[in-house]
Order: C-alpha cells, then sequence, then structure tokens
C-alpha cells in the first residue's frame, strides 16, 4: 500500500519504518518530470527534490520497456542510464528515479545489507522479466531475498487497459468485456 504525504505525492507504507529510504511517486498534476537529453532538471522535479529536502546524489534510467537493471554507484551521478528499466546500488546518498506513466514503479529494498533498487514495470518488462531481474541484481551485491520489502506503485488497470489480444493473453489477469480483452497487470 501506499499513501499520500503531507507534501502532496505518495510514499509507500512498507518503507515508513527505514528513515534512511527518502522516497515518492508523483501523480499527474505535478507535471512532466522527465530530464532533458543533457540531463537538465526541469522545473518540476527540481520542485519536488526540494520538498524531499534531500541532499542525494541522482541517477535515472531511461524506460527502454525491456528487463535490464544496471547496479550503480557514484560513477554514474547525474546520468540518464538509457538502457535499463532500472537499478540497483550499495551506495547510500544516491537518489534512484524512474518515470512512468502507465507503468509501475518497483520500489525494493533489504535494509539489512542496505542494498536498494527501482524499476519501471510495463507489460513488456513484466513478461521479460524485470522484477525478478531486480530481485537478482540485489543478491548480486548481497541482499537476501527474506529481508527484501517491495513497494508497487500506482499503474494501468484492468478496468482502462484495453489489451490487445496477442499481448493480453501473455497474462492471467484479463477481463474480457464488450468483446474486447482488459489486462490487469
Amino acid at each position: 500500500m501506499f499513501s499520500k504525504n503531507k507534501l502532496g505525492f505518495y510514499q509507500f507504507s512498507i518503507f515508513k519504518k527505514f528513515p534512511e529510504i527518502v522516497h515518492g511517486v508523483t501523480i499527474a498534476k505535478f507535471g512532466n518530470m522527465k530530464f532533458s537529453k543533457n540531463f537538465r532538471f526541469n522545473k518540476n522535479f527540481t520542485k519536488i527534490l526540494m520538498r524531499l529536502n534531500t541532499k542525494f546524489d541522482l541517477i535515472s534510467f531511461e524506460q527502454v520497456h525491456k528487463a535490464e537493471i544496471a547496479t550503480v554507484d557514484e560513477q554514474e551521478i547525474y546520468k540518464v542510464l538509457r538502457s535499463f528499466d532500472g537499478g540497483v546500488t550499495k551506495k547510500s546518498k544516491l537518489f534512484l528515479s524512474v518515470f512512468v506513466a502507465d507503468c509501475f514503479p518497483i520500489l525494493a529494498y533489504d535494509p539489512v545489507q542496505q542494498i536498494v533498487g527501482i524499476a519501471h514495470a510495463g507489460w513488456r518488462g513484466i513478461e521479460l522479466g524485470v522484477v525478478e531481474n531486480l530481485i537478482s541484481q540485489m543478491k548480486n551485491l548481497g541482499a537476501t531475498r527474506r529481508n527484501v520489502s517491495v513497494g508497487i506503485g500506482p499503474g494501468i488497470c484492468g478496468k482502462w487497459y484495453e489489451g490487445k489480444d496477442e499481448v493480453a493473453l501473455k497474462f492471467k489477469f484479463v477481463k474480457k468485456k464488450n468483446g474486447s480483452l482488459f489486462l490487469d497487470l
């Protein structure tokens, strides 16, 4: 579950007990958050960082709708990694970001090893194993599955996501309505 915080965006309830995890999920009213090609902050994203009062260094991931997860450290600060749908790190003070619209933001954390991971999960990434790859990359850094907590943010649901037959039939959660298939990831 997630809930709206006093700053006006959403946070995962499961991570409230970990003050070292600074995180948030914004909604459309906050505007476009994407960076320019040369990693210039846009004004909307800058406002969020100011609200979070964060002094973290930022690394972002370009959504490519695949399942590649990068392992990152200080060498990737202030870069947009353009061929990955997420990343993991064991380094503190790194702020990892993904951008989603209909797709799901995934945040994972092992508090024992202090390993954090983030992913962009759309239907293609889910089919290709992006969530499994996220956990696998965390394990490569020393995380253990039993210690990892995962938050899944808001994304499109079966009420609105009309899928093409070849896509919808790949998943278990499909509803048929008025001759169309609706996919619930």
